[in-house]
């Protein structure tokens, strides 16, 4: 079961009046946007966010109403000049309005509908211009010339326009634009930006789609396991305990056993990772919770095991930030190493991965690749204090007082009460070389 079915509530049944009134005026409006996008697809706006009020879909619907009457009187006004301008036009409309309720469950439905809609569109222009051109007989030489113009015109539009309709990201961020909330999106993007590696704008986009729907079970699943992934185990718990009766139904309790562990809640955790794991041995969550809870119950080997499980299971990358953890702590540096590493190349921009391998560098007397680690992580995250209290170990250890002072002025200013502050005062005080590094995350 993925996370996402496992968290979505079951749809309702069948449709009331104004739901199908609020369907209808959406589906109409669409059709204006989409004909705006299809004449001018670089300026038109992007996506119809769907309507929430009795008041804007009445507005909506006047103003498709409006739109449809105007192209309706077009088509009645050519009709007597040229019975197939009128027909294409007639067509060309009909047509706009199926692509437009076609494209209305996908991602940037509107915008995916334009390579569709672009040629009719202009096609139904040129018909327009040549039936009022072929009455004049002044202008009767220009119908052609006219209606192939427009076409020109056309094809110079929608080249104009062609990146930001066929940008798979342009679609993603015109539907979030329009409603936040809107899950297919939101889950579609947030995927597209993991792939690059781009791990805290997916997060925000999840985080982003479960407050503006707080009961859509999908986007507060998203969200969770985004807060999970970046070890803010408080929000992850809170976004469990508020979502909907139907979401909270189906939970998977070893995302709540994850988030407990997190927290330090290590016997919660473990009661809730043991009840998890009994529906479903392989819970990835709950093997993980357990491994932490273990770790922190000071049974380092058992919690390896079931950690390696997690990871086994594809649970990701905070599975692999703790089992280095419990390699450093083992004095296996070269295999904790490994799994630093692994843990940046999949999020190059993970602080507490960065900091854990400048750690081992440390650990190691690499002194370069240490102090880079260290500002690496520090540019990642300039509160991380740790990653500032081991600059000033690294640099005095070497020599570099001036450095080590430098720093210990930042850790100063960041955190004034420190209670390690004076400590360090002390070591660059007196000549002698500081201790050793301070523990892995």
């Amino acid at each position: 079961m993925n996370l996402e079915e496992s968290l979505h509530g079951s749809p309702g049944s069948g449709y009331s009046s104004p739901a199908m009134f609020f369907s209808v005026c959406d589906a109409l409006f669409r059709s204006v946007v989409l004909l705006g996008l299809a004449l001018a697809p670089f300026m038109a706006p992007l996506e119809a966010a769907p309507s929430a009020t009795m008041t804007e879909a009445c507005a909506r619907l006047s103003v498709a109403a409006a739109v449809t009457a105007i192209i309706l009187a077009a088509v009645r006004w050519s009709a007597r000049r040229s019975p197939l301008a009128a027909l294409l036009g007639m067509v060309t409309w009909l047509a706009i309005v199926v692509f437009a309720v076609l494209f209305s469950h996908d991602d940037g439905p509107v915008m995916k509908a334009v390579p569709f809609a672009a040629p009719l569109a202009w096609l139904m222009l040129a018909a327009f211009a040549h039936a009022a051109l072929g009455r004049s007989l002044t202008l009767a030489h220009m119908r052609w010339a006219g209606a192939v113009a427009i076409v020109i015109v056309g094809i110079a539009s929608y080249a104009a326009g062609h990146g930001r309709v066929t940008s798979r990201a342009a679609r993603y961020q015109a539907a979030l634009l329009a409603d936040p909330g809107a899950e297919s999106p939101a889950f579609a993007y947030a995927a597209m930006l993991n792939a690059e590696k781009r791990s805290n704008e997916a997060a925000a986009v999840l985080r982003a789609c479960a407050d503006a729907r707080p009961l859509a079970c999908a986007c507060v699943a998203g969200a969770t396991l985004a807060a999970l992934d970046r070890a803010n185990h408080k929000e992850a718990l809170a976004r469990l305990d508020g979502a909907a009766p139907t979401c909270r139904a189906k939970e998977p309790v070893g995302m709540r056993a994850e988030a407990l562990a997190g927290l330090g809640l290590g016997d919660d955790a473990l009661r809730e990772a043991d009840r998890a794991l009994i529906a479903d041995p392989e819970d990835k969550y709950a093997l993980f919770a357990k491994g932490r809870a273990l770790q922190l119950a000071g049974n380092s080997t058992l919690a390896r095991h079931f950690v390696e499980q997690s990871i086994a299971h594809g649970r990701g990358v905070q599975p692999r930030l703790l089992l280095g953890l419990l390699l450093y702590q083992a004095n296996e540096l070269d295999a904790a190493e490994v799994e630093f590493r692994a843990v940046i190349a999949s999020e190059p921009e993970n602080a507490p991965a960065n900091y854990d391998l400048a750690l081992v560098a440390h650990r190691k007397n690499r002194y370069r690749d240490a102090r880079e680690g260290y500002l690496r992580a520090l540019k990642l995250d300039p509160t991380y204090l740790d990653a500032r209290y081991n600059l000033v170990l690294l640099t005095h250890d070497a020599g570099a007082d001036q450095e080590a002072s430098h720093h210990l002025d930042e850790l100063r200013k960041a955190a004034p009460n420190d209670a390690r502050i004076d400590g360090l005062a002390r070591a660059l005080s007196a000549r002698p070389a500081a201790s050793d590094a301070g523990a892995a995350n």
